[in-house]
């Protein structure tokens, strides 16, 4: 009987997940001041933090700071826009980084007159949204006014899927409740955010659903499920539903240089 002796060589590999790797592309580009490059990363990593990100990058705060890292780079590449509202969503996630957000506002390459316009609205948002603090709102007239509840909407994940029905568009959502006083003419935010609250779906084919729209519409802004009251009408679009329900607002109506809660956000 022949014998076959075979020896079997198992090369050693190590996984590298996605999140890993596009993480350290970023760093790359950030110590080789391919800002443009690192901002496509960082957009990537709050993109896909839901599905890729470990545990541990799941906290308001990380995500906070993704948002942080996404405004430096957008920022030192000359997009400012983006910086800005970057800095607004960081804001909005997490409070308690309010002081970081402020130093890369005063950062921010833009002329003296808008850096000037830029404090003053960061310096009302951080005191709108810091939860000591209750957003204040023109008076209105009782008769043209009733409490009523809006939700601040954040996107947390998009994706398009393959169902029996087509392809369908699919949204995951964040939310955190705001009541408006009639009384005291202020809006007062009621608990915490709630993780992954919702979930909208539309068919990329159609037809388009107004749930799903209003959602989009309301990213880093706020959404009220029913009617609102007169006082407050010119602030809110809408409505999506042909009930006549559903509206959708960049922030909470009133003042001219209203409490944007989501600090937008």
């Amino acid at each position: 009987m022949r014998w076959l002796c075979g020896l079997l060589v198992v090369a050693g590999c190590t996984y590298t997940s996605a999140w890993d790797r596009h993480k350290t592309q970023l760093g790359l580009y950030s110590n080789h001041g391919q800002y443009e490059a690192a901002t496509v990363e960082a957009q990537w990593m709050i993109t896909n933090a839901f599905k890729e990100a470990p545990k541990n990058e799941l906290t308001m705060e990380a995500e906070a700071r993704r948002y942080l890292r996404l405004a430096e780079f957008a920022a030192k590449s000359g997009d400012t826009r983006l910086a800005v509202s970057s800095l607004q969503a960081a804001l909005n996630e997490d409070p308690n980084l309010a002081p970081d957000v402020r130093k890369q506002v005063d950062q921010l390459p833009v002329s003296p007159a808008e850096l000037d316009r830029l404090k003053q609205q960061f310096a009302w948002n951080i005191t709108a949204i810091d939860p000591e603090h209750e957003a204040y709102v023109e008076h209105p007239a009782p008769s043209d006014c009733w409490s009523y509840d809006a939700n601040e909407i954040r996107i947390r994940q998009r994706q398009t899927l393959r169902t029996v029905n087509g392809m369908q568009r699919q949204v995951v959502y964040d939310t955190r409740s705001w009541t408006f006083d009639p009384t005291s003419g202020r809006w007062s935010v009621r608990g915490a955010w709630v993780l992954g609250a919702g979930t909208e779906t539309e068919l990329v084919d159609g037809p388009a659903r107004p749930g799903f729209q209003a959602v989009l519409a309301a990213d880093h802004g706020f959404y009220a499920a029913g009617t609102v009251p007169a006082c407050h009408r010119a602030g809110w679009r809408g409505p999506y539903d042909s009930n006549g329900t559903g509206f959708v607002a960049p922030h909470l109506p009133g003042r001219k240089s209203s409490n944007k809660a989501t600090a937008d956000h």
